[in-house]
């Protein structure tokens, strides 16, 4: 699977956006941002966790993955 924009953490995509994540940061974003792509999740997912430590606080990425969760719960349930 192929996402549709080059999302893929790396330290210079963190740099461009100001914001400052430790080698160990990258490495964790980008391998979890592989194994999602890996299992063909849906995009928007593979956006929260490359942009995680670059759109803002911990508790948005936290708040942004707790609603992405709720529906996907909610749409497994009524397709069940």
């Amino acid at each position: 699977m192929s996402s549709v924009w080059n999302l893929r953490p790396s330290a210079s995509i963190y740099s461009g956006m100001g914001t400052q994540a430790n080698a160990t940061e990258v490495q964790i974003a980008s391998e979890l941002y592989t194994a999602l792509e890996m299992l063909e999740v849906d995009p928007h997912l593979l956006t929260i966790v490359a942009t995680w430590k670059s759109i803002g606080r911990d508790d948005e990425v936290l708040s942004l993955l707790q609603s992405y969760n709720n529906i996907a719960k909610a749409r497994r349930a009524e397709s069940g």
